[in-house]
């Protein structure tokens, strides 16, 4: 059987309690000072950008239903 997505979301809405949904937005300038370098390559922030992002979702992935990107 296949589930829609609204209906995985709501399953773990409830199973979690909770209908809060992070989002990530990373901007260059808002990155923590331990991400960025002084490289500022598009090479480099997309690396700095992966390791915040996959850090915050490593995070919240137990505590809340969804991460928006």
């Amino acid at each position: 059987m296949t589930h829609h997505f609204t209906d995985q979301l709501a399953s773990a809405v409830r199973r979690l309690a909770s209908p809060v949904v992070v989002g990530l937005d990373p901007r260059w300038e808002q990155l923590p000072d331990a991400f960025r370098t002084s490289d500022a390559s598009w090479e480099a922030q997309a690396r700095a950008y992966a390791a915040f992002c996959n850090g915050v979702v490593d995070v919240v992935a137990s505590l809340v239903p969804a991460v928006k990107i």
